[in-house]
């Protein structure tokens, strides 16, 4: 089973339309990945004293089509957040393996 993180780095005065963005267009996206237990967080580590720090993370059993997912999706879903926030929206995506599932 694998993780896929997407960090968003954005000024305050977006995080509100980060949440309802998230909700209403990438959520429903990712359902094609077998994605299940997304959880979005508020990242408590300070990458930017002037900007707030979001992670949706999920879960995925297949690595491959995650990856081909992101590729051919995510410049996509992400053009409309882009648009409007310009260099206030920076996101970045990484992959990570469990190795250990305590449940």
């Amino acid at each position: 089973m694998y993780i896929l993180n997407t960090t968003f780095v954005i000024s305050p005065r977006a995080a509100e339309s980060l949440a309802g963005w998230i909700a209403e267009s990438y959520l429903p996206e990712i359902s094609v990945l077998a994605a299940s237990r997304p959880l979005f967080s508020r990242v408590l580590t300070v990458i930017d004293p002037e900007a707030e720090s979001y992670s949706l993370q999920f879960l995925t059993p297949d690595l491959q089509l995650a990856e081909e997912w992101l590729q051919s999706n995510a410049p996509r879903l992400m053009q409309p957040m882009s648009q409007q926030w310009g260099e206030s929206f920076l996101h970045f995506t990484t992959f990570m393996e469990i190795l250990n599932d305590a449940d």
